[in-house]
């Protein structure tokens, strides 16, 4: 369950509270045009149902070998890379989904996507997605998003592509992170 535990020790949980506690806390995460304001929260749901096909292709892979629907298991799978298709069709050129560079509909796709590297490392999506592996290169650059990724996230995808993704300082300032139980409110 994604949490965000603030400075003063209290806890808010789950993505959609944590986003209006940091929208009221630091707006313009969303744009002020009512259509666009639309497509961030449409991008919203797929990143979201992106996130459940792949806990519910997790939850599924726990179940004894011989108790496993394949079935079920396809049919998350086409909803990850139908997921993955829309979103990655609804980037506009200029690399983000709206006028605002940075805001909700880009926070949810790259928290969904690096949900998927952290249970599902070999999964390429990177090779038909290449307006979203760009969005996601370049806002995991971000200090918000380098000290809220889990260490085994980091771990996975470096052994995966055989290089480092990210610089050592990067990942030990995310150890600490993690260890002092702090928001980074402030670097959003």
């Amino acid at each position: 369950i994604p949490t965000l535990v603030l400075d003063d020790g209290r806890v808010i949980h789950d993505s959609k509270v944590i986003f209006e506690y940091l929208e009221l806390e630091r707006p313009g995460h969303l744009p002020e045009d009512m259509h666009e304001k639309i497509i961030h929260r449409l991008v919203e749901v797929v990143a979201d149902g992106l996130c459940d096909a792949v806990v519910m292709t997790f939850l599924e892979n726990q179940r004894p070998e011989g108790s496993r629907s394949q079935f079920w298991l396809s049919r998350q799978a086409d909803k990850i890379r139908a997921g993955i298709h829309e979103l990655e069709r609804k980037i506009r050129p200029s690399g983000t989904f709206s006028s605002l560079d940075f805001g909700l509909a880009e926070i949810a796709t790259v928290c969904a996507l690096g949900y998927l590297d952290l249970r599902y490392a070999d999964y390429d999506w990177r090779s038909n997605a290449p307006s979203l592996l760009k969005l996601f290169d370049g806002l995991m650059q971000r200090a918000s998003f380098q000290q809220t990724v889990p260490i085994r996230a980091y771990r996975r995808q470096s052994e995966k592509q055989n290089k480092k993704r990210f610089p050592a300082s990067a990942l030990a300032s995310l150890r600490r992170t993690l260890m002092s139980r702090q928001a980074g409110l402030a670097n959003w």
